[in-house]
């Protein structure tokens, strides 16, 4: 998996990354405070390129904006949820 993470305090970038490892992903995750006011985080689970049903070779993610902590944790427990 391939782990994108953007995170914006009052409409500027504070902080960028892109990781395979989710430790490291995790680590940037818990440090978001979003106290800090008008928070905005970007994530982006990236699965690899398969075969789609249109015969294309495509790349399958799974992305969205957060503006609180609860919204953020659901969704990165959905995208990494394993079959």
């Amino acid at each position: 998996m391939k782990f994108t993470i953007k995170y914006f305090v009052n409409g500027k970038m504070v902080q960028s990354a892109m990781t395979h490892k989710i430790r490291r992903f995790l680590k940037i995750l818990r440090s978001i405070k979003f106290e800090d006011g008008n928070v905005l985080t970007y994530i982006r689970v990236g699965y690899g390129k398969k075969w789609d049903v249109f015969d294309k070779y495509s790349e399958f993610y799974n992305d969205g904006d957060f503006v609180n902590a609860n919204d953020l944790w659901l969704a990165f427990d959905a995208f990494t949820e394993k079959d």
